[in-house]
């Protein structure tokens, strides 16, 4: 069984050599590993139309950064566990031209319960919108169950349908992490820095 708290590196860090040539057996593979995960929720994030890839990842990880704050408080950053746990899968979104993430949340101590999550989303998209310009168009959250017939996993695996290797179906997915978010050479330009928000030793969240 994967551990996607054994590294955050990258999802081809994690399971470098697990793959085989075989681009539907490497999706299945993926599959299995990704229920593995002591997933919890399901998180869905929707951008504005045109909204550039870049600026996508950026807002993503602005978003995580103010969630880990709230739920962590000033013990965010502090050790490597006092952040959220997941794996983050990006798609197209073709009728907008621009992107969207579907996040798995892996269960840990201090994650909040469905209600309380939800309200914290809520608090935080509205804080990023509001500027001039929305940053995040929509959320869902949902609690997450283990469904016969791998439905979820197949479903943010299909990126394996349309890309020609598994180095770029893999490009589409990354791990949440204190460092920040990254898709393959994506985020690297952030203004938070080439792994996106930088941690000072003491941190506070607003509420």
């Amino acid at each position: 069984m994967y551990n996607v708290k054994l590294s955050k590196k990258s999802i081809k860090q994690l399971v470098s050599g697990e793959y085989s040539s075989n681009n539907a057996d490497s999706r299945e593979q993926l599959i299995d590993w990704l229920r593995s995960m002591n997933t919890t929720y399901h998180l869905t994030l929707t951008f504005p139309y045109l909204e550039a890839e870049a600026r996508c990842t950026e807002h993503l990880n602005e978003f995580f950064h103010k969630l880990n704050l709230r739920i962590f408080r000033a013990r965010y950053g502090r050790v490597k566990s006092d952040c959220l746990a997941g794996v983050v899968v990006m798609e197209d979104t073709p009728a907008k031209d621009t992107v969207h993430f579907h996040v798995l949340i892996e269960g840990q101590q201090y994650l909040p319960e469905f209600e309380r999550m939800k309200k914290l989303i809520e608090g935080i998209v509205a804080s990023m919108n509001r500027g001039k310009r929305k940053k995040v168009d929509k959320f869902q959250l949902d609690q997450y169950r283990l469904a016969e017939g791998k439905s979820l996993e197949r479903y943010l695996t299909k990126v394996f349908e349309n890309s020609r290797t598994d180095v770029e179906a893999l490009d589409r997915f990354a791990c949440l992490s204190i460092g920040g978010i990254q898709f393959g050479e994506i985020g690297k330009s952030s203004r938070y820095g080439k792994t996106g928000f930088h941690i000072k030793k003491k941190v506070t969240a607003s509420y």
